[in-house]
């Protein structure tokens, strides 16, 4: 069995499923890689860019940039510490919960339509199969939530960026 041709559809299958998500998002304003920052503010409030940054593993500018983006669009608001005037608060705001909880949606939509007339035993076949992957790769399956995968891809990312300098 040719094992490039299965990466090959893996790789295929998250793209198809990124340009999806990015097809439905039309009235919502986040883009696609805001939702994390978004729901990673919704469960951490009064965190700072820097546990952002760190959670996700985003640069501290990329991590400014989006924030400054999100509280001009009203999606959150920013309030000076009292202990170090220097350093922000974030908190999600009404709004910026709405259109968290809209994008979620999207998300979610489109996985479900991702995996329609896929029986119970199949979806219960490609996690054992997913996490056998994972196992070889050194990856624990279990700890492995939302947050813990944005932050690998944004890690692969950066790397990748370093190596083209």
């Amino acid at each position: 069995m040719d094992k490039h041709k299965i990466i090959s559809r893996l790789n295929y299958i998250a793209l198809l499923r990124k340009l999806e998500i990015h097809k439905n998002m039309n009235d919502i304003l986040l883009h696609i890689g805001q939702l994390p920052i978004l729901e990673y503010i919704a469960v951490n409030p009064g965190c700072t860019q820097k546990d952002i940054s760190d959670a996700l593993n985003v640069s501290p500018a990329s991590v400014a940039t989006s924030t400054k983006r999100l509280s001009k669009a009203g999606c959150i608001s920013k309030l000076a510490d009292e202990d170090n005037l220097r350093c922000n608060k974030i908190y999600i705001t009404k709004f910026g919960l709405e259109q968290s909880h809209k994008s979620r949606k999207v998300f979610d939509e489109t996985d479900k339509n991702m995996f329609k007339g896929f029986s119970e035993e199949e979806l219960t076949q490609i996690l054992s199969f997913t996490d056998r992957i994972l196992k070889n790769l050194n990856a624990d399956p279990q700890k492995i939530d939302f947050f813990t995968c944005i932050a690998l891809n944004n890690a692969f990312i950066n790397q990748e960026n370093e190596n083209l300098k």
